[in-house]
C-alpha cells in the first residue's frame, strides 16, 4: 500500500502477513473498508480465488476471508469488482464482475457477472440459550532474515526478506519454557493467554539468536470480536565469518576517540546481541580518511577502535570476546584520490565495523 502526501506517493508498504502468504496475492480491490484480492495461498478451492478482508480498530488486517462458490471454482478467479451503479432488480443487493477460467466459458479466461441476493430468513430456533466462544487471541510469529543485493556482502542493499524455514523459537511465559521448529514458511501460531509477558528467542545454525517479547497485559478483545490477531516478525542476520559489517551512527569528534552519546545506543544494541551469542568471538575495527599522515592515523583509529572494545566491557562483555584493531587510513571504503574525495567519500572511509573472527 502507499499513500498520497502532498508530496507524492509515499515509498510502497507491504501488508501484514494476514493478507499475504508465500504465493501469489493479485488483483486488489477495494469498496468502501473492504479489500478484496485473489490469492493461490490461502485455504482455497484450486488456483487463484477471491478473498475478501478488512482494517480493524486496531490497525491490523482482519483473516483472509474466502468468497466461496458460485464466485470461486476449481480454476482461477480473480480481479473482482463491484458495480455500484447497476440498476439493480427488485431482491438484488449488489452485482459486480470477476474473471474466471473454470472452462464453462468460451474460451481460456472469461467475464463473469454476479448478483449478490440476501440470505433467506434462519429458520426458527428453540429458545435455548445462547452459546458464546470463550475470546481467544494469537500471536503469529515468523522468522525472517534479510535478502541483500550481494548474498556475499551484508553492507550491501537490503532488497526485502524472507522466511527461515526450520528456526527454532524458544518460548518463555512464566511457566515451563518449551522450543518449537517454525514450518517451512518460517512460522508459528501461538495461542495466547491474558495478562502474560512472552519471551522468545529464534535461532538457527549459521544465524545470529535473535530476542523478542510480546505481552497481553492490559490486551482486550473489541467487543463482539471474537478472536484477535496479532502478529510478531523476529529477523536473523546470518553469520558472515571475518566479514566487516559497519556500524551506523559511530562518529569520533574531530582528533577525539572517546564515546559520543550518539554512538551509544548502537554499542547498546552491539552488547545485546553478543549476549544473546555467547558463543562468538568479534574484532571491533576502526578506519579513518586519507587526511593526516599514516602514523598519525594508525594510532587514532586504535585508539577509537579500543574505546569501542571498553564501551562494551563496562556492558559486562567479556573481554576475551573481544579484540580492537586499528587500520588507519589501509582499507578505506570508497577508493579516491585523496584530495578529490568528496565529503561523503571521506565519512564512509571514517567508519568503525565488525566482524565475527570465531
Amino acid at each position: 500500500m502507499s499513500e498520497r502526501t502532498e508530496e507524492g506517493w509515499s515509498p510502497p508498504k507491504v501488508l501484514s502477513r494476514t493478507v499475504n502468504t508465500i504465493g501469489n496475492e493479485q488483483f486488489p480491490y477495494i469498496d468502501g473498508d473492504t479489500l478484496y484480492f485473489s490469492s493461490d495461498f490461502h485455504p482455497g478451492m484450486g488456483g487463484l480465488d477471491i478473498f475478501r478482508t478488512y482494517r480493524m480498530k486496531s490497525g491490523d488486517w482482519a483473516p483472509a476471508f474466502n468468497l466461496k462458490p458460485p464466485v470461486n471454482s476449481g480454476g482461477d478467479d480473480f480481479g473482482f469488482l463491484i458495480y455500484p451503479h447497476a440498476p439493480l432488480k427488485e431482491g438484488v443487493l449488489q452485482t459486480g464482475f470477476f474473471t474466471s477460467s473454470r472452462g464453462n466459458g468460451a474460451g481460456n479466461d472469461d467475464l463473469y457477472q454476479y448478483e449478490l441476493l440476501p440470505l433467506p430468513p434462519a429458520p426458527p430456533q428453540p429458545a435455548t440459550p445462547p452459546v458464546t466462544a470463550a475470546p481467544r487471541m494469537r500471536l503469529d510469529i515468523v522468522v525472517l532474515e534479510k535478502i541483500y543485493a550481494d548474498p556475499a556482502n551484508p553492507n550491501s542493499k537490503v532488497l526485502g526478506r524472507k522466511p527461515i524455514p526450520g528456526a527454532q523459537l524458544e518460548i518463555k511465559d512464566g511457566r515451563t519454557p518449551k522450543t518449537v521448529a517454525v514450518s517451512e514458511e518460517g512460522a508459528f501460531s501461538l495461542p495466547l493467554a491474558e495478562g502474560t509477558d512472552y519471551q522468545f528467542l529464534a535461532s538457527k545454525a549459521n544465524y545470529l539468536n535473535n530476542a523478542s517479547r510480546f505481552t497481553t497485559k492490559g490486551v482486550g478483545l473489541p467487543p463482539g470480536q471474537p478472536e484477535q490477531v496479532f502478529e510478531l516478525e523476529i529477523v536473523l542476520d546470518k553469520i558472515y565469518l571475518n566479514k566487516e559489517i559497519t556500524l551506523e551512527n559511530i562518529y569520533y569528534d574531530f582528533d577525539k576517540w572517546d564515546i559520543r552519546d550518539d554512538a551509544k545506543p548502537t554499542l547498546n544494541a552491539l552488547a545485546e546481541n553478543l549476549r544473546l551469542n555467547p558463543g562468538i568471538r568479534i574484532q571491533l575495527a576502526s578506519h579513518t580518511d586519507c587526511r593526516g599522515n599514516d602514523n598519525y592515523n594508525l594510532e587514532l583509529s586504535q585508539k577509537r577502535a579500543q574505546s569501542a572494545v571498553d564501551f562494551l566491557i563496562a556492558a559486562g562483555i567479556d573481554p576475551a570476546r573481544l579484540q580492537a584493531r586499528g587500520f588507519g587510513e589501509t582499507q578505506p571504503a570508497a577508493a579516491c584520490i585523496c584530495a578529490r574525495c568528496t565529503e561523503e567519500e571521506h565519512q564512509a572511509n571514517r567508519r568503525t565495523t565488525f566482524a565475527i573472527i570465531e
